[in-house]
């Protein structure tokens, strides 16, 4: 396994239960466990708050105030998005992962190769000296960065037309693209509206936005249409 955020550690613990034999490389010096909820005082709550993301004012903001967000400069709001809530797996794989699972901290890949029927993959460990584990598979659980252009089920016409910034596409108040009628949500409207949107707890202000936007767009079209009727 290769990363050692929430997907690579929770996928490894899985596995692990599952009687496989498995080893995580990660660049991190540590890897970063959520803690387990527990009662809070009032000045901890004060300093800081719960929210849908967690605890801690930025996450609070993101989740209450996206739409400040989305007024905010592009590069800025890059930024939040990039550098706020980073990989983070949960603390329910932290037993299983620490007494089963081999770890690799501070690994940076440095070749690979077959070997027969296995993988054999190289790694260079803050000490300078390399190490290779060979496997019968390899999962990279490296994260990824949006790119629409990648997306080829995108055919090339509507491509053009997409307004992109930063390979992800510049969106309005309501999730639709420079294409009209053509709507993203998820994780490729995070530059937009905030962090919240790279997680499932963001679905609920996506789906009370975008439909209460579509619903006001039916209305007006219906409208247009039984006026166009009545002077038919």
């Amino acid at each position: 396994m290769i990363g050692g955020g929430a997907s690579g550690i929770g996928i490894a613990a899985l596995m692990s239960e599952r009687g496989a034999s498995v080893t995580v490389a990660a660049r991190q010096s540590r890897i970063g466990y959520c803690d387990p909820h527990r009662p809070r005082s009032v000045l901890e709550k004060l300093q800081a708050p719960e929210s849908g993301l967690g605890t801690g004012w930025r996450s609070l903001a993101c989740v209450v105030a996206p739409m400040v967000l989305y007024q905010m400069p592009q590069d800025f709001r890059r930024l939040v998005v990039r550098k706020h809530l980073g990989p983070a797996p949960g603390w329910t794989s932290r037993d299983e992962v620490e007494r089963n699972v081999s770890v690799m901290l501070g690994a940076r890949i440095s070749g690979s190769a077959t070997r027969g029927d296995l993988a054999a993959v190289t790694f260079r460990m803050p000490d300078g000296t390399e190490t290779t584990v060979e496997a019968e598979h390899v999962i990279a659980a490296t994260g990824y960065k949006v790119n629409m252009r990648r997306l080829r089920f995108i055919g090339d016409g509507i491509m053009r037309q997409l307004d992109l910034a930063d390979q992800s596409p510049v969106l309005s108040r309501h999730f639709e693209t420079s294409v009209p009628g053509l709507f993203v949500v998820g994780t490729v409207a995070a530059n937009s509206f905030g962090p919240m949107l790279r997680f499932a707890y963001g679905a609920g202000f996506t789906s009370r936005r975008l439909t209460q936007f579509l619903r006001r767009a039916a209305i007006r079209r219906s409208v247009a249409v039984n006026a166009e009727l009545a002077t038919a």
